[in-house]
């Protein structure tokens, strides 16, 4: 291997460090070449987007211009380059990401996230996806001091603050989320539920729960995954608290008396020195090291879960009697018709990805029937034969669509019922002739329905299929049931620019579409009782209950726990069963009531406050934005293509002579184009050489041409010699 292919493979593997993937990323991220792909010019944003997503894109680029007006003065920081963002439409999981490191740039997944995700907590998810990306993006491309010589020599591939633990990047991004959003996850009754609980069972701060020592790594309890966003934003928000009215300077003038300019002081530090020195760089800003930190806020939460859990038990608890182990995850528990069963969806602590599960009601025994990704309710056909059920499905070689799926109860064999329809979470009428589910259609979810018939082999299909509710754009249906009398369609709707959820209802027939309940909470996961009587889950009083809706009047409350349960369902003899949170995780579980508890304003809790953003009204920050309408275009590589990413240098030395070589690096912002340009000089032959490596991929496949000029063979760590170059 020549030194120019080292270098050039070395360049390409280490693009993955820097939040690409070279040649494989537009492929994992579903930027498929055969889209129409525009370009719309903001201010320091290009936005690339298929042109079906026209209008999110303009919005995205509206929320980007305005993350950027309030975020650079609380980061102190402003990027250097344009930032190249790309919005999908190739996938029903919705997230985002972003990479400074070689200008990689950020990306949104424009479907919006179901209602159980934690970053379901959003009153416009395309809003809060930028502010949290974008300052993700300021944070780790911050680069101060004496760090400006690594990227002399090695271009954009170096940033430190890339490597802080995921727990201070994620937590800073939720901060943002929260204070400059009317939503966010550090607002939600989960992350208050979930401290609550381990306070009533002693474990905040308990190895088996969580401490700061185990917050940087793998954690294999609940939460799980959500680890690093749910701790880092209490502690990242700890700094901002005990930081706030204290004003600082900052390269020679006064900030804003702003706590959370703190983290923008910690940023900008941390990118001017070595990295890892977390606890000097905090001392030096706050005063205060994260031990400190931790706790201090340990402290708070345990006094505010205590003063919690004293309000709740004014009142009675509801009986609960939990089914399995606890979870990660229990999603949409469904009892079978005949009452012997129980069907959900979890992800548990041996596996790598959620499973469809099966409980035997009366022995206990507990089957996986299979692997499914997504996906959170399921539905029993009349026979009790098919569980009806929806996951993510790779359609084509680019997209990661869901799809509703049946599995057979009895040994698991799988039939997809749709491909590429982007459907999910059905839910099935009495007589098993009618289904009804959730239809993305890129950033706005509704509500559609379909005939199910058996053929003649005894399997299930899926006919005439039709929208029966489609939203304004951007906002998100959720979670369908029939009523009992197969007339009507009851789901939740995430209206745009509310922070709630209201539930409707429209005639399975069609029609327009009608207002259940409307109370400026979140109000989820609808279900009728055995005598037609519609329930739903609410965080109204700051924990999630199940309530009883009754028209006109006020709701019935008719669970009270001091966690919290979702996916309510009634069985047949209407027993309750709910997924249900306990300090260990999700588990299903067989639930009482207690009666209808008409007066529960005084169980309600205190939810956590913030003060209020300038994005909230977004009105004054309008006005600070550069003036010049957003320029719409057909995608061209050549404006990001030629500029290096990356370039480094190469020197090996011997007795004989030396071997100085360099490289660059560069690709488009969508992957099509990609190259590295390899030079180098032996003194000890005294001859240059070089190579041109370049793939291209716009047609689907990637296409590789390589053109060099070889006249030293190098191994790495070794020196040249005679007997390298005598060939």
């Amino acid at each position: 291997m020549s030194a120019a292919r080292a270098l050039a493979l070395v360049a390409l593997l280490g693009l993955g460090a820097g939040g690409a993937q070279a040649s494989f990323y537009g492929d994992e991220l579903g930027i498929s070449p055969f889209e129409d792909w525009r370009t719309l010019k903001a201010g320091n944003f290009d936005v690339h987007h298929p042109v079906e997503l026209a209008a999110t894109a303009t919005a995205a680029a509206e929320a980007l211009q305005e993350a950027h007006v309030i975020l650079k003065d609380i980061l102190l920081w402003e990027p250097r380059h344009r930032v190249q963002v790309m919005l999908l439409n190739s996938t029903d999981a919705a997230n985002g990401s972003a990479g400074p490191a070689l200008r990689f740039g950020i990306t949104l997944n424009a479907t919006p996230p179901e209602s159980w995700f934690s970053i379901g907590q959003a009153d416009d998810w395309i809003r809060l996806l930028a502010v949290h990306e974008y300052a993700h993006y300021l944070n780790m491309d911050a680069l101060d001091g004496g760090m400006w010589a690594f990227w002399v020599v090695f271009g954009d591939a170096v940033r430190p603050n890339g490597l802080w633990a995921p727990w201070m990047l994620e937590g800073l991004s939720v901060v943002m989320e929260t204070r400059h959003t009317r939503a966010g996850r550090g607002r939600s009754a989960e992350y208050d539920m979930v401290i609550r609980a381990a306070v009533r069972d002693g474990l905040l701060g308990d190895a088996d729960f969580m401490t700061l020592g185990r917050m940087g790594g793998r954690n294999p309890w609940f939460p799980d995954g959500e680890t690093p966003y749910m701790f880092g934003f209490h502690l990242m928000n700890e700094v901002v608290r005990g930081m706030e009215g204290k004003a600082r300077t900052h390269d020679g003038r006064e900030t804003l008396s702003s706590g959370e300019q703190a983290l923008g002081r910690l940023s900008v530090r941390s990118s001017g020195r070595v990295p890892f020195f977390v606890n000097g760089n905090l001392r030096a800003v706050t005063g205060r090291r994260w031990h400190d930190v931790w706790k201090d806020w340990a402290k708070g939460a345990t006094a505010r879960a205590k003063d919690q859990l004293k309000r709740l038990a004014a009142a009675p608890l509801t009986p609960i009697e939990r089914l399995t182990p606890a979870a990660q995850e229990v999603l949409g528990p469904r009892p079978s018709p005949d009452g012997k069963f129980l069907a959900y969806t979890a992800a548990t602590d041996d596996r790598g990805r959620n499973g469809l599960y099966l409980l035997d009601l009366f022995s206990g025994e507990t089957r996986r029937l299979g692997s499914k990704r997504m996906g959170a309710t399921q539905a029993f056909t009349p026979d009790g034969r098919w569980i009806l059920t929806s996951s993510l499905h790779p359609v084509g070689q680019y997209n990661l669509y869901s799809d509703l799926l049946a599995v057979n109860s009895h040994n698991g064999r799988e039939i997809w019922l749709t491909t590429g329809l982007r459907a999910k979470d059905p839910a099935i009428s009495a007589d098993g002739r009618n289904l009804v589910f959730t239809r993305s259609r890129g950033a706005t979810v509704g509500v559609a329905a379909g005939l199910i018939e058996v053929d003649e082999d005894g399997e299930p299909t899926l006919s005439q299929v039709r929208d029966l509710y489609v939203p304004q754009p951007h906002e998100r249906a959720s979670q369908p049931t029939l009523s009992p009398d197969g007339r009507w369609v009851v789901f939740g709707l995430q209206r745009m620019g509310e922070p709630s959820e209201d539930l409707l209802r429209v005639p399975l027939e069609g029609g327009r579409p009608e207002t259940l309940v409307q109370t400026g909470a979140r109000n989820r996961f609808p279900a009728y009782s055995a005598q037609g009587e519609l329930h739903y889950i609410s965080d109204i009083t700051g924990v999630e209950n199940l309530f009883r809706h009754r028209p006109g009047s006020t709701p019935l409350m008719v669970t009270h726990v001091d966690s919290g349960i979702r996916f309510p369902v009634f069985s047949a003899k209407d027993e309750l069963f709910v997924s249900h949170f306990s300090s260990e995780g999700w588990a299903p579980a067989r639930v009482g009531t207690i009666g209808a508890k008409e007066s529960w304003k005084e169980l309600s809790l205190e939810r956590p406050s913030f003060p209020e953003s300038e994005l909230m009204g977004s009105s004054g920050v309008r006005e600070r934005i550069p003036s010049g309408k957003p320029v719409e275009s057909a995608y061209s590589p050549w404006g990001t293509f030629f500029v290096p990413r990356q370039w480094a240098p190469y020197i090996q030395g011997s007795g004989s002579g030396f071997y100085l070589s360099g490289q660059l690096l560069g690709f488009d912002a969508l992957d099509f184009h990609e190259y590295v340009l390899s030079g180098a000089f032996d003194s000890y032959v005294g001859l240059a050489e070089g190579a041109l490596q370049y793939a291209y991929r716009g047609m689907g496949p990637t296409l590789s041409l390589g053109l060099s000029h070889e006249t030293t063979f190098v191994f790495p760590g070794g020196a040249s010699g005679p007997e390298e170059f005598d060939r």
